[in-house]
């Protein structure tokens, strides 16, 4: 069986995280602000180019695939690797 690589997502598909369901359907009306220092900023672009995604889509993924992946902590399961 081959592994999804996580560049393989979109935003508009649904995946399966710690049993928690993220669905692409909702809009996205919540903004925030960061600052990236310049090496972050770039490396964070040419990454977006790769995967022909604009650079706030591309952090909207990963940070989708981060929160999603980690929810389990929110259910009382501790990751007992970190």
């Amino acid at each position: 069986m081959r592994q999804i690589l996580p560049s393989e997502l979109s935003h508009r598909d649904v995946a399966f995280f710690s049993g928690a369901i993220m669905v692409g359907n909702e809009k996205r009306i919540n903004e925030i602000k960061i600052r990236l220092e310049d090496t972050l900023f770039i490396k964070a672009s040419q990454l977006a180019n790769l995967d022909d995604r604009t650079l706030a889509d591309y952090l909207h993924h990963v940070i989708a695939l981060h929160v999603f992946g980690h929810d389990f902590k929110l259910h009382g399961f501790e990751d007992k690797s970190e």
